[in-house]
């Protein structure tokens, strides 16, 4: 904001400038002061030309020194009019510090010397505290102009820097608020409208993504108040944005961002939740969801809101549901929903889930959400929701991105998530001894060495309705048919080089890949080569490749390994944990045997044997740079006795001693 006044510069002002102006060399007694002079006067950062005062502001740390005039400080404040005219005993100080910061200092300033200044709407308050203590009367004038007349946006950005502590008169505060209530309920009158409302909130948004945290906890707690007409005011618009967002995609591209709920108190997010679900519903005719259902997804709800949301959210879907009614049954039995209607209602319930899911995980990224997650295997969460939150997080972690704070439980289901989805470098076969082993990625096929032979474990895919002359189409004997014609594809292990007529060694008919969370059923041949069921032969995944791996590690960097080892359940999983853990003791012993050598050579240093060997080293190096120096440009005859003082010097035994005792320091360090 600019603060401005019309009568400067004043005449005592002026007159000042001119008692600053000769004392800065001869003047003439005539000497007219213009405006433009007392400008001149001043200059930012530093303040005052040639001052005769330096204000020192800010707290300790961020100090900054300001030069100012005595004179033209008195011409402008009754306060320091007193301070330094008369027989006060600081009359002849030239250094006073000051509580405010630097930037208000400034800015009073800047506005005594040139009449106007700009600073940040976030110190309006600081500056008319200030200008009351100072008794400032033209810069209290200006900056209370400038406090009745912000736009709403400024007007927010100054109640988020005022709390109980603030010297702002009570007066000014209650006229801000009842500013803000008023204008907040035009602005949801005219949300029907694409009007300033509509600019307000892009501004809101643009605002709120840079505000920071502890200002939007002081706008939360101005509008927790439950006396103040300003919630009411607030909510009412919140609440008008979300209905007129129904009708217009460019309301919902502004309400839909995370920042344009972060100064809401928790308790009015829930209020505007459950007032939609009591009065609309969740899903539309064409079965698209509701813009009030997507807006409490997208963040700023805590977990176990969203988790009340979603499940008041069914409880209503299924009571708007229509009944069929029993035409002549018994009327003790209660009406029923229709099965389509039923099939219907879970489908888009499951869509719920998973949106909902989402936003947990993303929940947690932003916020301490631990005793939401504590509870994960107590069962009050829907497990469809936490599997997909689990999803997410599992997403999240295979790109490198550290695991919020959860449960060991949580991030074991996440890492299963990850890992499925990751790519595999290595898998573990177990059954019968024929076929179990480790295979090795090898392009699309996995290989492990058995002796003298190789086994190959690989998919086909199966061309049905496609027939393929030149192909065997075999069915080995004991393989359903039915199933085998269905397979769209199949899982084998068979020896490298066998031909299509060779019986594989094992064969799974699935497209899905026999590790991960799925189930897999094996045929294996027995002696007479007829195929059956093995249940014992299983395929789990044993390593990831390195780049993903590195990335798992890297999620992993704040979670207790130890707790994790007791709950994770797969091999890979357990490998990558153990690798880390590993990769920790080493970085740890490495830091211990680096810290002990600091601390030897500290130590070694601070003997007397070694400060005496410094002492001495320190003072022959100090002589032979002098006498390189003087060897340039030397003659002759002075050059053979700068060498021979040198050679003296390199191979003085205190000095040889010195340099050994220091040597042997160096070496062993």
């Amino acid at each position: 904001v600019t603060l401005r006044s019309k009568s400067w510069p004043w005449p005592l002002t002026l007159e000042a400038a001119k008692v600053v102006a000769q004392s800065m060399g001869p003047c003439h007694d005539n000497l007219k002061v213009s405006a433009d002079l007392l400008k001149t006067l001043f200059e930012v950062p530093d303040g005052a030309l040639h001052p005769d005062l330096v204000l020192v502001a800010g707290s300790s740390g961020h100090r900054s020194r300001i030069g100012a005039h005595k004179a033209i400080l008195a011409s402008f404040s009754d306060f320091f009019r007193l301070k330094f005219h008369g027989a006060y005993r600081d009359s002849a100080e030239s250094l006073v510090e000051v509580s405010w910061s630097p930037d208000v200092v400034r800015a009073a300033l800047q506005f005594l010397y040139t009449g106007s200044c700009e600073l940040d709407v976030a110190v309006l308050g600081d500056v008319m505290v200030m200008a009351d203590f100072w008794q400032a009367n033209e810069l209290a004038d200006a900056a209370a102009k400038s406090w009745y007349a912000l736009p709403m946006v400024h007007q927010l950005e100054v109640l988020s820097n005022l709390d109980e502590t603030s010297t702002v008169p009570k007066a000014m505060v209650g006229a801000l608020v009842e500013s803000l209530t008023l204008s907040f309920q035009r602005a949801a009158n005219e949300l029907i409208r694409d009007g300033p409302s509509r600019q307000l909130l892009r501004e809101m948004g643009d605002w709120l993504c840079h505000t920071p945290g502890a200002c939007l906890d002081r706008l939360k707690h101005w509008l927790s108040l439950e006396e103040e007409e300003l919630r009411v005011a607030v909510e009412h618009f919140m609440r008008s944005a979300l209905q007129a967002a129904n009708s217009s995609e460019d309301l919902r591209k502004l309400l839909r961002p995370r920042a344009l709920k972060s100064w809401l108190p928790p308790a009015m997010l829930q209020r505007l939740a459950f007032h939609f679900i009591e009065h609309e519903p969740a899903f539309k005719e064409e079965e698209q969801v509701a813009f009030w259902v997507t807006w409490c997804t997208s963040g700023g709800f805590s977990c176990d809101t969203l988790v009340e949301i979603y499940e008041a959210i069914a409880a209503a879907t299924n009571a708007r549901a229509p009944l069929l009614t029993l035409v002549g049954g018994d009327p003790k039995v209660a009406p029923a929903l229709p099965e389509d209607q039923v099939a219907r209602i879970q489908r888009l319930l499951m869509g719920l889930k998973r949106a909902f899911g989402v936003a947990l995980a993303e929940q947690s990224y932003v916020s301490d959400e631990s005793r939401f997650w504590q509870r994960w295997t107590q069962g009050t969460v829907p497990n469809d929701m936490l599997q997909h939150a689990a999803q997410c997080l599992g997403f999240s972690a295979l790109h490198g991105r550290p695991f919020p704070a959860v449960s060991p439980a949580v991030v074991r289901a996440a890492l299963s998530e990850a890992l499925a989805k990751a790519e595999v470098a290595m898998l573990a076969v177990q059954g019968p001894k024929a076929v179990e082993g480790l295979y090795q990625r090898k392009g699309q096929k996995f290989q492990c060495q058995k002796g003298q032979e190789t086994l190959m474990l690989m998919y086909t895919e199966q061309q049905t309705g496609k027939k393929d002359d030149k192909k065997l189409n075999i069915i080995w004997n004991g393989l359903p048919v039915d199933e085998w014609k269905k397979a769209k594809g199949i899982w084998s292990i068979q020896t490298a080089g066998s031909d299509e007529v060779t019986p594989p060694l094992a064969v799974l008919l699935s497209r899905q890949v026999p590790w991960g969370l799925a189930k897999s059923h094996w045929w294996l041949p027995d002696a007479e080569g007829r195929f059956k069921l093995e249940p014992s032969m299983a395929v789990e995944l044993d390593e990831i490749s390195d780049a993903e791996a590195s990335k798992l590690k890297h999620s992993l960097i704040s979670q207790h390994l130890p707790e994790l080892l007791e709950v994770v359940d797969s091999p890979a999983a357990r490998k990558l944990c153990q690798a880390l853990q590993r990769e920790r003791a080493e970085a740890e012993r490495a830091e211990r045997e680096k810290q002990n050598a600091s601390d030897a050579v500290r130590c070694e240093e601070d003997s007397s044997e070694w400060q005496q060997a410094a002492r001495v080293f320190d003072t022959a190096a100090a002589q032979l740079c002098q006498i390189l120096q003087e060897l340039q440009g030397a003659d002759a005859s002075i050059r053979r006795r700068l060498l021979a003082k040198k050679r003296r010097l390199e191979t003085d035994e205190n000095f040889v001693a010195a340099l050994k005792r220091l040597e042997r320091e160096d070496g062993r360090s």
